[in-house]
């Protein structure tokens, strides 16, 4: 009877010597050490406190995986202790200021950066040794998040020392709060930059061993975003007559020469060279190309917006309307099952509407798809108040730089109801 007491009674000292600040300077490190691996998971901390019932004050906070690193000036975590010493982190609410967060390495086909200043956190699970991340709730304000996004070319090395990187991260919803993104994905994408006012996004899922990311509904209020694309060689030196836009008078001109009701404007042209081979599939003794990472969106929504769509380099010469830079504002978007993956991507539009730069307000609706051989856009169809283009195209892609010295396949069909004030 006094020896099981004693236990009780021991075990109750310890316990509280636990919340003592002295104590916890001793043990703390030591348990950190104790779970950490150099190299393959490490946690670290400047400063920790214990508050009572498992209420954890953390200064200058680290946590590395191979693929993965986030650092925090400060947090407010209510946490669960005992799951600590089995590598799980459960927290009920985390209140985490001046956070940075790293996914991949720089030469990983997925490189993405984060630099925020305050996030919370409601209903967090980390289970360290099976990598798998399940939050509830996240609610992120003012932040910097910058992607990049390689070709997956190169063979990975014959021989790696390095733990493989297969988190899995799942997220019930997210509100974001004046945030910035930026994303290079060449040689498609020069530069893509977005700065949104508010956002939500709802059921997301990230894998990394399958490169796979999933999203429900992604929801985006004031945003102001660029979309920087690769000058083709040629356009190094445009001619003047091609440099020059198109302005609303010598549109309305051209249409007030065509015969009055509808039009139908065609082009075809194709290339005179035999069409390229796809390159022979890579015998079973070469390296297999790293998976590329396919993104998948159920509905994406965009309200009151502006963005700009240009080419590297160009510069409007007139408030006319110019196809190498493209500006509205005014823009609200609707597109639903978007799916990317690699240099495929496909957009279904239920609904733009914008005002372009030039004053003329534009709807769109239509299905847009690219791969690594074309673009393709089926069953388009812009208006503006005075007139309707119906586009059914497709446009071919350089695969290199010598194939862009050639002529590439182009087809387009476009009916265009319009009155003499067309801008088209």
């Amino acid at each position: 009877m006094w020896t099981l007491l004693g236990i009780i009674s021991l075990a109750v000292l310890l316990l509280l010597l636990l919340y003592l600040p002295p104590v916890q300077d001793f043990a703390f490190p030591r348990v950190l050490s104790a779970i950490s691996t150099p190299g393959q998971m490490e946690i670290s901390a400047k400063g920790l406190r214990l508050k009572f019932p498992l209420h954890l004050l953390v200064d200058s906070a680290r946590f590395y995986t191979p693929g993965m690193e986030v650092a925090a000036g400060h947090g407010d975590l209510k946490v669960a202790l005992t799951p600590l010493f089995t590598g799980e982190i459960v927290a009920e609410k985390a209140d985490v200021s001046t956070t940075a967060f790293r996914l991949g390495t720089p030469d990983s086909t997925l490189y993405m950066t984060a630099q925020v200043r305050s996030a919370i956190l409601t209903q967090a699970r980390v289970n360290l040794a099976a990598q798998r991340v399940i939050i509830n709730d996240i609610a992120i304000d003012s932040g910097d998040v910058a992607m990049d996004m390689r070709p997956d070319t190169v063979p990975p090395p014959v021989k790696t020392d390095t733990v493989p990187v297969n988190w899995h991260i799942t997220l019930n919803r997210a509100t974001l709060t004046r945030i910035g993104y930026t994303m290079q994905m060449p040689p498609t994408i020069t530069d893509l930059s977005c700065r949104i006012g508010t956002g939500e996004i709802l059921s997301a899922d990230v894998d990394m061993r399958y490169n796979t990311v999933d999203v429900r509904r992604l929801a985006i209020t004031r945003a102001d975003a660029a979309y920087i694309y690769p000058a083709p060689p040629s356009a190094a030196a445009p001619s003047a007559a091609s440099a020059q836009p198109v302005s609303a008078s010598q549109a309305s001109a051209s249409a007030s020469q065509a015969s009055a009701g509808r039009t139908v404007l065609r082009a075809h042209a194709r290339s005179e060279a035999a069409p390229a081979q796809p390159s022979p599939k890579a015998s079973a003794t070469e390296a297999a190309p790293t998976v590329p990472w396919t993104i998948t969106c159920d509905q994406i929504v965009l309200t009151e917006s502006q963005a700009l769509y240009a080419m590297e380099g160009a510069h409007p010469i007139s408030p006319a309307f110019d196809l190498n830079y493209i500006k509205a504002s005014e823009i609200e978007i609707r597109i639903d099952s978007f799916l990317s993956r690699g240099t495929t991507l496909r957009a279904p539009i239920r609904r733009i509407s914008a005002r372009e730069r030039c004053g003329v307000p534009l709807e769109l609706h239509g299905l847009f798809v690219m791969d690594s051989t074309a673009l393709r856009a089926t069953d388009m169809e812009l208006t503006s108040p005075s007139s309707t283009i119906s586009l059914t195209a497709m446009m071919g892609l350089a695969a290199d730089s010598t194939a862009a010295k050639k002529p590439l396949p182009f087809s387009a069909r476009l009916p265009c109801d319009s009155s003499q004030s067309c801008l088209f």
